[in-house]
């Protein structure tokens, strides 16, 4: 979602969708899913302010 701050524009940027037992929860007792998606999240946010920006 895009909602206009001013002269910015604030990001809410989520994912859903089903967590199985294997291996979504699973795998949460282990790490953390910040951890695992986290680096995907920034690229795409990256990718989203290069795009803004040099339309």
């Amino acid at each position: 979602m895009l909602e206009p701050q001013g002269s910015d524009t604030r990001v809410n940027w989520i994912m859903n969708g089903p967590m199985n037992f294997f291996p979504g929860k699973l795998m949460s007792v282990f790490t953390s899913m910040d951890k695992v998606i986290g680096p995907d999240f920034d690229k795409g946010l990256a990718n989203l302010k290069a795009a803004a920006e040099h339309p």
